[in-house]
């Protein structure tokens, strides 16, 4: 975790904190973080959490195998599989058959791109986008989110994704 404050002494400064993958590994994780963040003092706070631990890697790992026109149906269920598991344990089930559904749409995205990585030297198909309209191809980054509002944090709680 690296944790970045203002050296100002405005009331009101941001406090940023960033977790990497090891710290979002998994739902036991997640809650250790959820706790950190609980212990800090009322004021504007971001944080910034990496892809769970392994999960970029699977995701090049998945891209290599489809460039070599291998099957990535199974790597792929097993990271839905993960990250539904996730949701499962943290969120209401309302919340997380929400956040279910788009990992399903992003899934099927990936499952396209990496379909898409296999036509070289042919002609492409169209180009699939996500469900958030981007045209990028990766799993969602916000169960964050959902779980943080069910667990009692601020109704503003919110998400970006990266592109």
């Amino acid at each position: 975790m690296h944790t970045v404050r203002s050296t100002d002494t405005v009331k009101d400064a941001w406090r940023v904190f960033k977790f990497g993958g090891s710290s979002v590994a998994d739902a036991a994780c997640m809650e250790r973080v959820a706790a950190i963040i609980e212990g800090e003092p009322a004021g504007p706070l971001a944080v910034v959490l990496s892809a769970s631990r392994g999960v970029t890697d699977a995701l090049l790992t998945l891209v290599a195998a489809a460039e070599r026109q291998e099957d990535t149906a199974p790597a792929l269920a097993g990271l839905r599989t993960r990250h539904a598991d996730m949701a499962a344990a943290l969120c209401p089930e309302a919340e997380a058959r929400a956040y279910t559904s788009a990992l399903d749409a992003d899934c099927q995205d990936v499952a396209a791109c990496c379909r898409r990585c296999g036509w070289r030297g042919r002609p492409r198909p169209p180009r699939a986008t996500s469900s958030s309209g981007s045209g990028s191809c990766g799993l969602p980054a916000f169960l964050p989110a959902p779980w943080w509002r069910a667990a009692g944090g601020p109704a503003s709680a919110g998400w970006m994704r990266g592109t």
